[in-house]
């Protein structure tokens, strides 16, 4: 997700644990250090239609945890997680707004992983120095077409 300083902040901790660990992202407990790190999923997109997290408020795509109301199928977010429908029926009250949440959009038909992902490189990840597979994904995510729509305002570009 966007965020200058979080994405340094992260590349330095990574830097550090690889450095003591000799591990590198392809092994199972560097993956369980990562930040928000995701393996493949079915479909391989990582998008707020399939996170559990979405709602509908007022029959608008929402979120449960996001402000301002979000694209089920432009929009992501540094939170998302796989599943169904979200069964919480009350909204949360003080929920994040999209600089928050990291909430962005991405043109449609880019998805949101690894293979589309600026720090990917041929099965490589340059944020994190080690390998990984298109279909995954970290909250590092970062797509030079990624666009923060204006809040409360998903899917207008």
């Amino acid at each position: 997700m966007s965020g200058g300083f979080l994405k340094t902040a992260l590349r330095k901790l990574a830097t550090k644990i690889m450095a003591r660990s000799g591990k590198s992202l392809s092994d199972r407990a560097m993956k369980s250090m990562v930040p928000m790190f995701v393996e493949a999923t079915t479909p391989d997109d990582h998008k707020c239609g399939n996170c559990f997290m979405r709602c509908r408020e007022n029959s608008a795509e929402s979120c449960i945890i996001v402000k301002g109301g979000v694209s089920f199928t432009l929009g992501t977010c540094t939170f998302w997680a796989k599943g169904p429908a979200s069964h919480w029926s009350k909204i949360h009250e003080d929920r994040m707004n999209y600089a928050v949440s990291g909430y962005v959009e991405v043109p449609e038909g880019v998805k949101v992983n690894c293979g589309a992902c600026r720090f990917f490189d041929n099965g490589h990840c340059t944020l994190w120095n080690g390998k990984v597979q298109e279909g995954q994904c970290c909250m590092a995510y970062s797509s030079p077409q990624e666009y923060v729509p204006e809040q409360g305002s998903p899917g207008a570009k």
